[in-house]
C-alpha cells in the first residue's frame, strides 16, 4: 500500500486527517439567542460507523438532529428550549451502537439531564 498525505497508516488503522482535523463548528447565532440551548460534536476515529440507534427528547426541541457518524468523519447535532417555554430546558439522550464485527457491538449514549451532559457505556447486546 502506497501512503500519500491524504492519509497516514497508524497501527492497524489508516488515520484520514482531513476528515478527523476539522474544526469543531461554531453554534449558529439564532441557537445561542435561545434561553437553554446545547451543541455536541461527535468525532469518530474509527473504521466504523457509529449508528444512531435510538434519539430521545424530554424536553425541548432538536435544532439540528443527530444522524449517523460515519467512519473517520464528524456530526454535529443541536438543540434548545421550545419557543415560549422558559421554566423548560433541554433534556434526553441518544444512544449509538458500533458493530465491530459480526458478533460484536458496542453501545453507548449521550444523555443530557438540566445543564450536564453525560456518556454511558451500554453493555453489549450479545
Amino acid at each position: 500500500m502506497s501512503l500519500s498525505s491524504s492519509n497516514v497508516r497508524k497501527g492497524a488503522l489508516t488515520y484520514f486527517p482531513q476528515k478527523l482535523d476539522k474544526l469543531l463548528p461554531h453554534p449558529p447565532d439564532d441557537l445561542k439567542k435561545k434561553h437553554r440551548w446545547f451543541q455536541c460534536t461527535i468525532k469518530n476515529a474509527t473504521q466504523f460507523d457509529l449508528l444512531l440507534e435510538e434519539s430521545y427528547l424530554d424536553s425541548g426541541t432538536y435544532w439540528t438532529a443527530p444522524g449517523t457518524v460515519t467512519q473517520f468523519d464528524q456530526m454535529t447535532f443541536s438543540g434548545c428550549n421550545k419557543n415560549n417555554s422558559v421554566a423548560t430546558g433541554v433534556s434526553g439522550g441518544q444512544a449509538f451502537r458500533v458493530y465491530l464485527d459480526e458478533q460484536h457491538d458496542f453501545s453507548f449514549a449521550i444523555v443530557r439531564t438540566g445543564s450536564t451532559s453525560k456518556i454511558y457505556h451500554l453493555a453489549p447486546n450479545n
